[in-house]
């Protein structure tokens, strides 16, 4: 692993939440100054073909990128956009029982508000 992969991975793995590759570039410049965009574009599509990361697409908005690559769910919300981690294991288990079969993995986006935004 070169050490502009290790500073992209880091730039994910060590801050929560789920960045753009614009915004995994801006932080992995304050480790790497030199690191150029296309760098920062190439080694996350390396680091998702080799698992290590996952994307999440959304429609009409840039990717995303996710630390955790065990099979989970994500709530964006329809208010202030921001992407949160759901454990929702009784729907793996009744996709799995549906199925008869395991789930190596999935994707499954809940489009709703976050408990932030029904407060307000």
């Amino acid at each position: 692993m070169t050490k502009q992969r290790e500073c992209i991975l880091r730039a994910v793995r060590e801050n929560a939440g789920h960045y753009t590759a614009e915004e995994i570039f801006k932080l992995a410049k304050k480790e790497c100054p030199g690191i150029a965009v296309a760098t920062v574009y190439n080694n996350l599509n390396a680091l998702v073909d080799s698992r290590e990361i996952k994307r999440i697409s959304r429609v009409g908005k840039p990717d995303v990128y996710d630390k955790s690559i065990r099979p989970h769910e994500h709530l964006i919300c329809t208010c202030c956009e921001r992407i949160f981690d759901l454990d929702m294991p009784s729907v793996r288990a009744a996709v799995a029982d549906e199925l008869n079969r395991d789930i190596e993995d999935y994707d499954l986006i809940i489009h709703a508000k976050c408990e932030e935004c029904i407060k307000r």
